[in-house]
């Protein structure tokens, strides 16, 4: 997934640390943020930089070309095949399941042999499409395949091995790599109970839930005076409902465009609390960022925030279908200044032991060397 905010930040932990990298993206994706574009030096055999197959607007007209005509996942395969055969690397690392796992499943079963496979779980890829017929079989043979398996949940690591994995674990850490905490905390503005922005993620599909928060948000508009609620990644009928809570019932209410990391950090560090609501997913990074910037998180329980969070207490864990506990546990974030204070300075504590950047670089540079150093013996 190349294009996402998460490889970004996973990539910034090797950074300067002598690997060298080759990003093959499963498409004619958008650049990474701050990775530079090389697909051109990547064809001369330079294994640095981002390889894609068809960049540009003309590649992905050729993808839907090849796509109906020879399946998504073979022709990419073929490709990912060419790739390893060019540029002979140490190990293959797939990020997510649904797409780069599959593919990686695919080009490992038209070869003899590929390099040691880490194969890294993000948010459902386990825990929601296990639970289909298809995308159970391509996650046991994936799990059989792979040598490695990475996840940010403990949930997850549990998962895998009763799906039949038996090769070695990564490190337990989240998929975004981590935060620089001391820049992240230089975006933020004072303690939560002085704040006046409500933080939504605007996720809705599979799994996404945010009209049910903003069905809460609605039902909590008396408690609203003089706030501002703003959606990110607002889905269409989001966007529609939004317009319906600030033309109806006065909401102070927005759906932001695509911010940059730092604003969207230093947003969550304005808002008193931030709610993602979904049936399912990993550990949400945007739960995490809530924490690292003193926002009081409200998260679904089919996420794992149970592992980060004390319900009532550091956060809140709702069901993410059930409109009128989301509305609770908002009414409580908004009317106990102590609640949502208390929680942030133990959040800090949590996020100082578990959220640091350089921390989780040496966590993961060291399973590298690991995962390299067995080809050795």
């Amino acid at each position: 997934m190349p294009n996402s905010p998460h490889t970004a930040g996973w990539l910034r932990l090797l950074a300067g640390r002598g690997w060298r990298v080759t990003v093959v993206a499963p498409d004619a994706s958008p650049n990474i943020e701050g990775i530079p574009d090389r697909r051109a030096r990547i064809r001369g055999g330079n294994p640095d930089g981002v390889a894609s197959p068809l960049p540009g607007a003309a590649g992905r007209q050729v993808e839907r070309i090849l796509d109906r005509a020879v399946g998504p996942l073979t022709w990419r395969a073929h490709w990912l095949s060419s790739v390893i055969k060019r540029v002979q690397p140490t190990l293959i690392h797939s990020l997510e399941f649904q797409h780069c796992g599959y593919i990686c499943l695919r080009a490992k079963q038209h070869r003899a042999s590929l390099p040691p496979w880490i194969a890294t779980n993000w948010g459902s890829d386990i825990s929601y499409f296990s639970k289909d017929p298809f995308h159970r079989r391509q996650i046991v043979s994936i799990l059989q395949e792979a040598d490695y398996y990475g996840a940010e949940c403990h949930r997850d690591v549990e998962l895998a091995l009763g799906l039949g994995f038996k090769g070695q674990l990564f490190p337990v850490v989240p998929n975004n790599g981590g935060f620089d905490l001391a820049w992240a905390r230089s975006l933020g503005s004072g303690p939560p109970s002085t704040r006046r922005l409500i933080m939504l993620k605007g996720y809705e599909h599979f799994s996404g839930r945010a009209t049910n928060a903003l069905a809460a948000i609605r039902d909590c508009r008396s408690l609203l005076r003089g706030y501002a609620v703003r959606v990110y990644s607002a889905a269409r009928s989001v966007r529609r409902l939004a317009d319906e809570l600030r033309h109806e019932h006065d909401i102070d209410i927005e759906c932001l465009p695509k911010l940059a990391h730092g604003r969207m950090l230093a947003m969550h560090g304005s808002a008193r609390t931030s709610l993602s609501i979904g049936i399912s997913d990993g550990i949400s990074i945007s739960m995490l960022e809530a924490m690292v910037m003193g926002s009081y998180p409200i998260q679904s329980d089919g996420s794992c925030a149970g592992e980060w969070i004390v319900h009532r207490q550091t956060g809140a864990i709702v069901n993410a279908e059930d409109v009128g506990e989301i509305s609770r546990e908002l009414e409580l974030a908004l009317t106990h200044d102590d609640l949502v204070d208390v929680a942030a300075t133990a959040n800090a504590r949590l996020a100082d032991i578990r959220l640091d950047r350089a921390s989780i670089r040496e966590i993961v540079l060291e399973a590298y060397s690991s995962a390299a150093g067995d080809l050795h013996v």
